[in-house]
């Protein structure tokens, strides 16, 4: 496991009045949004199998392809809210083992502006850059995996 160290932002190590608190109003912000996404992929699972069991009442053609469609849209959000609770799920296990803050990659500190924006983010920026860079290449057909820096 890497050394955690001490996040630093224009060269100056931040203030450490309170990080213990940050990152439990982190966690209890994470898991109130866990809990939202779970209940409410609950709510869309209950009415998709509903829906479900009302389909085979004689839909015509018009109906059956209005239908095809939200399910559609329904299972693409429910993808997306299931990412979501992944994310936060990795997130809340890094901050249990210190590791928060940490880039994956190359083991420096993500900058607090990054983590304020995005609370999930588990590479510094540069990182992230090479890693969607890599993304798309990969998409074209070309793909270069990240190198781990020392």
């Amino acid at each position: 496991m890497r050394e955690h160290r001490k996040l630093k932002k224009r060269g100056e190590a931040i203030a450490s009045a309170s990080p213990r608190s940050r990152e439990k109003k982190l966690q209890n912000t994470l898991l109130a949004r866990r809990e939202a996404l779970v209940s409410g992929l609950l709510r869309e699972l209950t009415r998709n199998v509903r829906r479900a069991a009302h389909l085979g009442l004689g839909l015509d053609l018009a109906e059956q392809a209005g239908v095809s469609v939200e399910e559609e849209i329904g299972l693409t959000t429910a993808s997306q809210r299931t990412e979501m609770v992944h994310q936060i799920d990795r997130t809340l296990q890094r901050l249990k083992e210190g590791t928060h803050g940490v880039c994956e990659y190359c083991g420096d500190e993500i900058s607090v502006g990054r983590l304020k924006a995005m609370p999930f983010a588990v590479r510094c920026t540069a990182c992230q850059e090479q890693w969607e860079a890599s993304a798309a290449r990969s998409r074209n057909g070309a793909y270069q995996p990240l190198s781990e820096a020392s």
